[in-house]
């Protein structure tokens, strides 16, 4: 009855590929200052990577952002939930996930702290319900 999607972020090029003890500090640097500029940018360091239960595609558009596709399963479940709530510097990245493209992967809240997403099509869907934990009184998109 009930589809579960994970949100993760992947991240790409020299950097954030791999977590490491300078590259993740520059890494992030620079994705902070690029997204500071313009959030398509942000998509030279980041990809959001949503896991998704292979019973239904995830039920967003998401076009609004980088984003990949992967097939939820028994074997990466622990990885993309350990990833979804990994935040960087506080907890370490998740790597090579199985079924998933080879790299770090971090806290879906990188790439959409405030997941400013169009949810009307969820209500046609039978089950419209989305647990996304937030912790201030409004979402603001950015």
């Amino acid at each position: 009855r009930f589809r579960l999607h994970v949100v993760t972020s992947r991240g790409r090029g020299g950097l954030l590929a791999r977590e490491g003890r300078l590259r993740t500090p520059l890494g992030y640097l620079g994705a902070y200052a690029a997204n500071a500029v313009s959030r398509p940018l942000l998509g030279r360091f980041l990809e959001r990577v949503v896991f998704s239960d292979p019973r239904d595609r995830l039920p967003l558009k998401l076009n609004d952002f980088r984003t990949r596709e992967v097939h939820l399963s028994r074997a990466n479940l622990r990885g993309a939930l350990l990833a979804s709530c990994s935040i960087p510097f506080w907890l370490q990245a998740q790597h090579d996930l199985p079924g998933a493209p080879r790299g770090a992967y971090w806290d879906g809240g990188i790439t959409d702290y405030h997941l400013h997403l169009d949810y009307r099509a969820l209500q046609a869907s039978g089950s419209p319900l989305v647990l996304y934990p937030h912790f201030q009184r409004q979402v603001v998109p950015g």
